[in-house]
């Protein structure tokens, strides 16, 4: 009789074991389901318990993007939240030290180009006194000279190629230049070095003043910088008569020279007579 017992409580107990509900001290957290023991979690956890928050849940990341705690990594070239942009400076590589912005390389100053691939020789070369910059030298007007035409040079000469009469004494006083009707005189030049002449010149009829007349004959001469020449206006009066002095006046370069930038026309007057040189100074 204390067998049968003893069987049937063996009995009930291993009967009462294989009933036991396996979720009963199972703990889901964030809204999981126990599912014959195990923790189902919702979308953005896990774990045994779905303790574990999934940053990345939702979250997708294109163009082969991966999400790594909750944010997209892009591969080269895309980028944005999800990398659903293009990047448009993937394949441009700027080149001494530009940036590229937009697809565009911004460059340096000094650097140009669709890379920055050129530079500037002239960058940061500041030729002074009207001299340009070529390869990265500084080409200078006339008259200077230096690494940056910084330096003033005085001219040797200057060569006249052609003169300008503008205005002189029309008459002598109260007589005429000439007695052949017209009173007006026949205008040439001489210019002197002491008593050497340096230029007598063609002579032009019957001139009035004020006017322009063009004297090219016996030219071109070359005046000296410092040497004081005699400048003469005559009246031809024909073969064997003497010509008439209609003025006299000095010129010295040196008093006349007037930089920074040297012209080719010297304008002259001394109040009697007015006149014009043209040609170039020579340094």
């Amino acid at each position: 009789m204390k067998f049968n017992i003893k069987l049937l409580t063996i009995l009930i107990l291993i009967l009462s074991w294989g009933c036991k509900d396996p979720c009963k001290d199972q703990i889901c957290l964030n809204g999981g389901t126990c599912v014959e023991g195990d923790c189902v979690c919702p979308n953005g956890y896990s774990g045994a318990n779905c303790e574990t928050v999934d940053l990345c849940a939702g979250i997708t990341c294109f163009n082969n993007g991966v999400c790594v705690n909750g944010a997209c990594e892009c591969p080269p070239g895309y980028s944005g939240t999800n990398c659903q942009s293009a990047d448009p400076c993937a394949d441009i590589n700027c080149l001494n030290n530009g940036v590229c912005i937009s697809g565009i390389c911004n460059c340096l100053p000094g650097y140009s180009g669709v890379y920055c691939q050129n530079y500037d020789p002239c960058f940061g070369v500041t030729c002074l006194n009207g001299g340009t910059c070529l390869s990265g030298d500084c080409l200078c007007p006339t008259g200077y000279t230096g690494v940056f035409c910084e330096i003033e040079l005085l001219p040797n000469a200057f060569r006249i190629e052609q003169i300008e009469l503008n205005e002189f004494p029309e008459s002598n006083g109260a007589s005429c230049w000439d007695n052949d009707g017209t009173c007006y005189g026949d205008i040439y030049w001489i210019i002197k070095d002491g008593n050497t002449n340096v230029l007598v010149s063609g002579y032009k009829t019957d001139c009035t003043s004020p006017n322009n007349y063009i004297y090219t004959t016996n030219l071109p001469i070359t005046l000296s910088y410092a040497t004081t020449y005699t400048l003469q206006l005559w009246d031809y009066d024909g073969t064997g008569t003497n010509p008439d002095l209609v003025a006299n006046t000095n010129l010295t370069l040196s008093d006349i020279y007037s930089p920074p930038l040297p012209t080719s026309t010297l304008t002259l007057s001394n109040g009697i007579i007015s006149f014009k040189f043209r040609g170039n100074w020579i340094f």
